[in-house]
C-alpha cells in the first residue's frame, strides 16, 4: 500500500515526491527511512521508470480494499495513468557501494581507555536485540526525546505513544532513563555505548557525543556492491542462504495470490 500511496501522489497526480515522504513519514508508527527510499523508487530515481498503477493491480493484490472502497463504482484508478515526462537528470547517482562507502562502522568501534556508564538508545534501536543493550546488559538505558529534531519533523502524536509504549515495554525488563532535550548536550559527559543508527542524524550527533562504544547495526543481510537499482539483481549478490530464504518468500506470497 505504501507503494500505491506514492505511485498515486507522484505518478498519476504529479505532485513532488518530497513533500509526499515527508507526509507519510510523520504519520508512521515505525517511523521508518526506508519509507524514503521506497518512494524514490517509485518515481524511477534508480531505474527511470516510474511505478504506476491501476485498479486492476489492486484487485488482484488487494482485494478486499476495492470490495470495501466507497468509489468502488466510480473508480479514479480504474485505467494506468498517463506516462510521466522525466526531466533529465543534471548528474548521475551512483548506487553502488564502491561509490558510496557505509558511514556506519562494520565492526565494533571501542574506546579502551573508557567504560560505558549507560547505553544510549535511537528511535530505530528499541529492541531487546539491539547489539548496544545486548553487549551492555546490567547498564541502564538512556533515551533522549530529540526536541531539535521533533520540532523540524511534527510527527503525528500517535508516534511518539508508540515511542513511548517501546519504551514502558523495555523498561520492565531493564533500567531505563528518558530525557527531553538535545541529545548532544544531554549525553556528552557521559560515556555511553550505543548501536550506530543508518538515519540522517546520527552520524554528526554520535560525532559531538563522542560514545565510549560504537556497535555496528545488525543488518539482515551484508552490505554488498550489488546494484540497487534492480532488486533481482541485488538478490543473486546475497549469500546463498538468505537468497534462498528471500526467494522462498516470494513464492509464498504467490501461492497466497
Amino acid at each position: 500500500m505504501r507503494m500505491w500511496l506514492a505511485s498515486h501522489w507522484t505518478v498519476r497526480e504529479r505532485a513532488h515526491w518530497q513533500a509526499g515522504e515527508r507526509e507519510m513519514y510523520r504519520q508512521l508508527l515505525d517511523g521508518s527511512y526506508a519509507n524514503r527510499a521506497g518512494w524514490q523508487w517509485t518515481i524511477g530515481s534508480a531505474t527511470g521508470r516510474p511505478y504506476g498503477f491501476s485498479r486492476w493491480q489492486v484487485t488482484k493484490r488487494a482485494p478486499a480494499l476495492c470490495d470495501e472502497c466507497p468509489s468502488r463504482h466510480s473508480c479514479p484508478i480504474e485505467q494506468w495513468p498517463d506516462e510521466p515526462q522525466l526531466d533529465e537528470a543534471t548528474h548521475r547517482v551512483e548506487l553502488r557501494k564502491g561509490q558510496n562507502p557505509p558511514h556506519e562502522p562494520l565492526l565494533p568501534i571501542i574506546d579502551a581507555s573508557r567504560s560505558p556508564e549507560a547505553v544510549w538508545i535511537t528511535a530505530e534501536s528499541l529492541g531487546d536485540s539491539d547489539p548496544a543493550l545486548t553487549a551492555h546488559p546490567d547498564l541502564p538505558a538512556l533515551f533522549i526525546f530529540d526536541t531539535p529534531l521533533l520540532r523540524k519533523l511534527s510527527l503525528h502524536p500517535r508516534r511518539l505513544a508508540f515511542l513511548s509504549e517501546c519504551l514502558a515495554d523495555l523498561a520492565l525488563r531493564r533500567e531505563v532513563h528518558v530525557g527531553i532535550g538535545d541529545p548532544v548536550e544531554l549525553l556528552r559527559s557521559i560515556n555511553v555505548a550505543v548501536t550506530a543508527a543508518p538515519v540522517p542524524g546520527f552520524r554528526s550527533r554520535s560525532v559531538q557525543i563522542s560514545p565510549a562504544a560504537v556497535y555496528p547495526w545488525p543488518w539482515l543481510a551484508p552490505i554488498s556492491d550489488a546494484p540497487l537499482s534492480s532488486f533481482s539483481a541485488w538478490r543473486r549478490a546475497l549469500p546463498s542462504s538468505l537468497a534462498t530464504a528471500s526467494l522462498r518468500r516470494q513464492q509464498r506470497q504467490k501461492r497466497r495470490r
